[in-house]
């Protein structure tokens, strides 16, 4: 939450307060214009900002009025006054906004205004009176710089870095060195990133693919469940990139409203539907080069709700490639998505201080709730015109990561299938004789529990070794069967075989237990009469070579 000075809490605890708006741009250079005093005209309508956990940015729409007189603020009236010095209102041109919350009929000082809002303007529509301006953060120049050239992270393919010192590498390839700092939660202006904040998650040598800077960074974020965007600073006093772990394990309230403190209720409403209390992540191990899986469940939330299970399988490109590393992963996202949402928005006087992931203690009304209910911020919009301010929040559970950005990954394509009990699961082979070979089979894939329904092919590895291990030299038969017949094998000589499935993309299932069998003997029933000699009996023909044993059975040839 964002801190206040001792005057500003004591006006933020007052049931009547007033709050004054000014909105600031500039023209170009650091030629900021004020619209609350431009030409000793208060030109400021309304202005609209905020954000949700799951969006990179904050957003804003500011109202302006159009014209006074023969003043006018559209972008193409170059003849305007207004515009002699250059267009004021242009796509691109940076904006502030900022308020002065204060007791009824006191004029704001200059220390008591605050910023609220920093970015840029995106689109000016001037068609209507008033002049509408979208805006978005700081964050807007990283979400729309796009990465060209795929780049290795960290440079130095002799190195790893943590990961917050790849993503100011990340930051320094597209912007240039000190122009964009990661910030940490107790980072200064000299120390952007204090090293008692990280994470410890030291980065291997990748290729960064083509996406936005701000993706870039968000990715690495989330893969330990923590987040990165543009907030207020204390040590700076200024919005800032910031690269930290949600407060997931947070009980103590940062603010307590009563039933006095708010205009209404909106909303308020719980659901089972976002639940995800088993989650598994599979990701592909370096080491063996097939696919591995975590499993990370909440058995309190299961019997409260019924096992809701959702699988995560990792880009090729994560960094994600070990048991801990994926566990991280996988327990960050249950955290998130364990318990119900309690879903409440509510309208109340302007409150400044509201942050995402704040923990805000709601008193019971006697209404809605009989007792406290400590719920966080998940989003919040603030709405300030000349007669009205006004903040609603959207409050639920516990502070998280997140919700809609871990639900949408349940549908995202990676290295493997979505279901990794097929990547844990092995054929279960058997194995019979053959006239001078073996046959090795096993059930179809698309029977198993659960099926396996992109099954590809299988490969069938034989040898006369036992405890071989699997590969290109004893590869004997490759198809989509489930039956493979190997023959040209020595009679009576025992055989080891095992078993990999492989799906449509390539990936391979562990492999199946080995199994072993003799080849089969050749008997005479097997024996054409073209083979028998015009002088030589049956028996003679089969000791000249035709594969017969002490076993061998005579039979009568027609």
């Amino acid at each position: 939450m964002r801190s206040a000075t001792a005057d500003q809490l004591v006006v933020l605890d007052k049931a009547e307060r007033s709050t004054h708006l000014r909105v600031k741009v500039d023209r170009g250079g650091g030629d900021w214009v004020d619209f609350t005093t431009l030409e000793g005209r208060d030109w400021v309508i309304r202005a609209d900002w905020g954000t949700d956990v799951d969006a990179p940015v904050i957003d804003a729409t500011i109202l302006l009025r159009r014209a006074v007189g023969q003043m006018s603020l559209a972008t193409l009236m170059d003849g305007s006054k207004l515009n002699a010095a250059g267009t004021i209102l242009d796509a691109g041109h940076d904006v502030v906004i900022e308020t002065a919350t204060m007791p009824i009929d006191t004029p704001p000082s200059a220390a008591d205004w605050v910023e609220v809002f920093r970015g840029s303007i995106d689109e000016v529509a001037w068609d209507k009176d008033p002049i509408e301006l979208r805006c978005r953060c700081l964050g807007a120049d990283l979400a729309d710089a796009f990465i060209e050239t795929q780049i290795k992270h960290p440079h130095d393919p002799a190195t790893s870095d943590d990961v917050e010192d790849v993503m100011q590498e990340i930051l320094d390839d597209y912007f240039g060195a000190g122009i964009v700092d990661l910030y940490s939660a107790n980072g200064t202006a000299i120390t952007p990133f204090n090293p008692a904040d990280t994470p410890g998650w030291v980065i291997n040598q990748y290729v960064q693919q083509k996406t936005h800077v701000l993706e870039a960074l968000r990715t690495l974020a989330a893969q330990i469940g923590w987040v990165v965007k543009y907030r207020w600073h204390a040590n700076t006093s200024s919005f800032e990139l910031v690269f930290e772990e949600p407060d997931r394990a947070k009980v103590v309230p940062d603010y307590t409203f009563d039933g006095d403190d708010y205009f209404n209720i909106d909303r308020l409403s719980v659901s089972r539907i976002g639940v995800r209390n088993r989650v598994l992540v599979t990701y592909r191990d370096p080491t063996i080069l097939d696919p591995v899986t975590v499993d990370s469940e909440d058995i309190a939330s299961q019997s409260k709700y019924g096992l809701r299970t959702m699988a995560i399988t990792v880009a090729s490109s994560c960094q994600i490639d070990s048991t801990p590393e994926a566990t991280v992963f996988a327990d960050a996202v249950l955290a998130d998505l364990k318990d119900p949402v309690l879903e409440k928005q509510v309208t109340m006087p302007y409150f400044f201080r509201a942050e995402v992931g704040d923990l805000y203690r709601f008193d019971a009304n006697g209404v809605h709730y009989d007792s406290s209910q400590d719920l966080a911020v998940v989003s919040y919009r603030h709405s300030v015109d000349r007669k009205s301010a006004r903040t609603t929040l959207g409050v639920r559970g516990k502070p998280s990561g997140g919700n809609k950005r871990w639900l949408i990954l349940e549908t995202r394509p990676g290295i493997a299938p979505q279901n990794p009990t097929y990547q844990n699961s092995a054929p279960t082979a058997s194995a019979d004789a053959l006239l001078g070979g073996i046959v090795v089979s096993f059930d179809d894939p698309r029977t198993w529990s659960p099926p396996v329904e992109d099954w590809a092919t299988a490969k069938c590895y034989v040898s006369t070794s036992s405890g071989f291990t699997p590969g290109p030299t004893n590869l004997r038969a490759q198809g989509r069967q489930t039956r493979f017949e190997i023959g040209g094998l020595t009679p009576g000589v025992t055989y080891y075989a095992k078993l990999q499935i492989v799906d449509s993309k390539g990936n391979i299932s562990a492999t199946s237990t080995q199994v072993s069998k003799a080849a089969g003997y050749v008997e005479s029933m097997h024996i054409a009469k073209s083979a028998v000699g015009p002088n030589q009996s049956l028996f003679e023909s089969c000791e000249s070579g035709i594969g017969v044993n002490a076993d061998f059975r005579l039979r009568a040839i027609d």
